[in-house]
């Protein structure tokens, strides 16, 4: 009896052992809370572009202390061995020996350039600020996407329960059609028209839970989180929406805009790099110190008594006379690189002011627009709820109510709608006149 009995218990063990390893416990992932700071912290911390302006300005640094290294002494260390198989046996040959060694040291230090080194190093340092702003200006781009993501997946949440809410309208619509039904005052027209009321709002609830997916699937691959993850928006639309002047935000466009600091610092750097091209026109001028140990033998082996060393100490004076018009093309070649450079800045802040001026117009706009859409609302909610008492008293047909709740859902969505562009339009706003930073 009691083997019986332990045989049982082995065997119940064994097959819930069985199943918890063929039919895991289900893993339940905890809703992560996301606020936009927390978005726009994480997406800053995620992105390659973030992450490649950032590599590209510690090259750009690099880059100058390269240019800034020919300042210093040029250390060359130099080591020669050359075994004359055959010489032709001459009078002119017949003191060449065998072997020959010769190792020394040689020092070069650049007095002066006349301009052309201190030219290129301050390109250079300007080069490095330049890619310093378009590093700013990639963040500044990146906050304003993730801004964009964030508010479109909320608008489509929004959405969702808009739409959710709008069928469950239909199946009070439907139970206040039974309650008819049971009083005898029973339309076959009207059963039929709420059943399809009811029936039309589920591929617009379908179609309002696949946008919030995609959205929310967005937002989480921009924000370098794993796509099984639980994410709750918890910050919605702002609630105070302030007066910009477009003089000003235009003054700020001008001074604080990283996109133009980075073309004019480009400018500059032009500048400097003209300069340092008109200075090939002028002499180098450099010192130098050599110091040699050499020596030669008929023997493979070239011994201490076969060696002497000597040194050399001396001045050396490089002046350009004539490199074909080299130089003035290369001269040339920099004023038009500058000049498009200027051209390339005049346009991008017209586009940039057109497109501020813009954003202004319409987060003006939309600002007095949402008063309406609140007023357009609430008739709407007075006229649904009124039409569902002259449903009910037999006033009023399926179809009118159908109307009065389409309507209803219709108001709600476009005061989502405008809210979204209201976020959007105060998003270009802070982005192009550099306010209103969340990130820092």
């Amino acid at each position: 009896m009691n083997m019986r009995l332990l045989f049982i218990k082995y065997l119940c063990a064994s097959i819930f052992i069985f199943s918890w390893l063929l039919f895991p416990s289900p893993v339940f992932t905890a809703t992560i809370p996301l606020n936009l700071n927390e978005a726009v912290s994480k997406a800053l911390r995620a992105s390659e572009d973030c992450q490649i302006q950032e590599n590209e300005l510690l090259k750009s640094e690099y880059k100058t202390r390269e240019t800034t290294s020919i300042l210093f002494p040029q250390i060359t260390g130099d080591l020669t061995y050359v075994n004359n198989v055959k010489y032709p046996d001459i009078p002119t040959t017949r003191f060449v020996k065998n072997h020959n060694f010769d190792a020394g040291i040689s020092i070069n230090q650049i007095i002066t350039s006349f301009g052309k080194i201190s030219s290129s190093i301050s390109a250079m340092k300007k080069l490095a600020g330049m890619n310093k702003h378009k590093k700013e200006s990639v963040k500044d781009e990146t906050v304003f996407n993730t801004k964009l993501l964030y508010f479109n997946a909320y608008f489509a949440k929004k959405n969702l329960q808009i739409t959710k809410e709008s069928y469950e309208n239909t199946l009070k619509n439907k139970a206040l059609l039974e309650k008819q039904s049971a009083s005898g005052r029973l339309s076959k027209r009207d059963n039929i028209k709420v059943a399809a009321d009811v029936a039309a709002r589920i591929p617009m609830m379908r179609t309002a839970e696949s946008t919030y997916a995609i959205a929310m699937e967005t937002l989480k691959r921009n924000l370098g989180m794993p796509y099984d993850c639980a994410l709750e928006l918890t910050e919605g639309y702002r609630t105070e929406y302030k007066n910009f002047d477009i003089k000003e935000a235009l003054g700020r466009l001008e001074k604080h805009q990283p996109i133009l600091k980075a073309l004019l610092k480009s400018i500059e750097a032009q500048e400097s790099l003209i300069t340092s091209k008109k200075a090939e026109y002028f002499p180098t001028l450099s010192a130098f110190f050599k110091c040699n140990y050499k020596g030669s033998s008929d023997d493979y082996f070239i011994g201490n008594d076969a060696l002497y060393n000597y040194h050399v100490f001396g001045l050396n004076l490089q002046i350009p006379l004539f490199y074909g018009n080299r130089t003035s093309y290369k001269i040339k070649q920099s004023n038009a690189d500058k000049n498009n450079t200027i051209l390339t800045y005049q346009k991008t802040k017209k586009n940039l002011e057109l497109e501020l001026d813009k954003a202004i117009t319409e987060y003006n706009e939309l600002i007095n627009t949402l008063p309406s859409n609140q007023e357009a609302i609430d008739l709407a909610q007075e006229s649904f709820d009124l039409s569902q008492k002259l449903f009910v008293s037999g006033q009023l047909s399926a179809t009118d109510l159908n109307d009065a709740e389409m309507m209803l859902t219709s108001q709600k969505l476009k005061k989502e709608a405008s809210l979204f562009k209201l976020q959007v339009a105060l998003a270009k706003i802070e982005r192009l006149s550099c306010i209103g930073t969340i990130y820092e």
